[in-house]
């Protein structure tokens, strides 16, 4: 049935497919591209944490072009067969295939786990079709990748020596987030009809989780801590955007 916006117009699939895209781009990513497992507990395999290293945001790589963070796990030693990349893994110094430019983009639709995936992915499918009506059809992955890249760039500015790779959507689904506290805070979103207020503070919850469990870092490292607190970005970016289209 074509969804009908607040003045009764007719929009067509636009606005829900738009308003699911993220969640479908996440979990394909988790489960095709990192060989994500089903399961809650936070151990990796070696090739998951390698993919993580290459993918994941590295502030370090950013704010020092030329550096390249390397995990041991992922370059074993002389002997190690052929990883795929076109080179042994024989030199710990050896860096990531990745080019550095796409890793703001690449980690945001990456996760730690199952777990991290389902706890950001709720409260974008909570808030994903209410904004896609409310806001436009194409909002909805809008704010989600102005909220990333607003997120990675805080990260970087703050810890511009981290070396440790970060994965997650906390900082674009809490783009969404803002811009829902911003043009809905009174109405109630997901199939619950759970008001936006309370989904705000059940996100809150899940970010705590998701610090505590260190589920945005992969590849342990110390010192990261820093990474958990700035989604507060890019849900100021998604209150400053969502605030320019009335």
């Amino acid at each position: 049935m074509p969804a009908v916006d607040g003045a009764g117009r007719r929009r067509g699939p636009l606005p829900a497919v738009a308003a699911w895209l993220p969640v479908v781009l996440c979990a394909a990513a988790y489960f095709l591209f990192q060989s994500g497992g089903l399961t809650l507990e936070i151990d990796r395999s070696i090739e998951f944490r390698c993919n993580a290293q290459e993918y994941g945001l590295v502030p370090a790589e950013i704010a020092h072009p030329g550096r390249r963070a390397t995990d041991v796990f992922c370059e074993p030693g002389e002997h190690a067969e052929d990883d795929g990349h076109g080179h042994e893994r024989s030199d710990a110094r050896l860096p990531a295939d990745a080019p550095v430019a796409v890793t703001p983009f690449t980690s945001m639709v990456m996760h730690g786990s199952a777990l991290h995936l389902a706890l950001t992915m709720l409260v974008a499918a909570a808030l994903g079709p209410a904004l896609a009506r409310t806001l436009h059809p194409l909002a909805v992955p809008a704010l989600y990748l102005a909220g990333g890249l607003v997120s990675a760039a805080a990260l970087v500015a703050l810890a511009p020596g981290m070396g440790i790779a970060n994965v997650g959507a906390s900082g674009a689904v809490a783009a969404l987030l803002g811009a829902a506290l911003r043009r809905l805070p009174r109405s109630s979103v997901s199939f619950f009809a759970l008001p936006v207020v309370l989904v705000a503070l059940l996100a809150a919850g899940a970010q705590v989780l998701i610090a505590a469990l260190d589920l945005g870092q992969p590849v342990a490292g110390a010192g990261g801590q820093i990474a958990y607190w700035v989604p507060l970005a890019g849900l100021a970016a998604g209150w400053l955007v969502s605030g320019a289209r009335r």
